[in-house]
């Protein structure tokens, strides 16, 4: 059987199992271009990329990724949904790539979600927040450190 994609209004892609069945576990694929976002990340020392995601019914979450950028394979963390914790109600993509520093704008990125890591909250501050990313950083890289 021949594997397609859907393409949103977005330019987002994702396999038509994924549309279907939302509760299917990882992996999931986003594909998209880069765009500017808040640099909120930047400000609290996880700088990511930024990618609307449309209506894609992947759940809402933190998930260790792989992702294909300018045929480069990175590893990162990806926060997949609305941001609570500063108020933003429409649904974004956010990845912090290990171990990159580097300006992607208008790049394509490809994204295999391969591990769901926990859902998304909302933390009382910002430093709350960081304590957690640091955490998710140690999971990803110890989930990743095979391959």
């Amino acid at each position: 059987m021949a594997s397609q994609r859907i393409e949103t209004k977005n330019n987002i892609e994702t396999p038509p199992a994924v549309a279907a069945a939302a509760v299917l576990n990882p992996p999931f694929y986003i594909a998209g271009k880069v765009q500017e976002g808040d640099k909120r990340g930047r400000e609290l020392g996880f700088p990511t990329v930024n990618m609307k995601i449309g209506n894609l019914t992947i759940p809402y979450g933190v998930y260790v990724v792989l992702a294909k950028i300018k045929e480069r394979i990175l590893k990162g963390i990806a926060h997949v949904g609305i941001v609570e914790t500063f108020n933003v109600k429409d649904p974004r993509c956010e990845v912090h790539l290990l171990d990159y520093n580097g300006d992607l704008y208008n790049e394509r990125v490809e994204l295999n979600l391969l591990k769901l890591l926990r859902q998304v909250k909302k933390f009382h501050d910002s430093q709350e927040l960081v304590l957690q990313l640091k955490e998710d950083e140690k999971a990803a890289r110890h989930f990743l450190k095979n391959l």
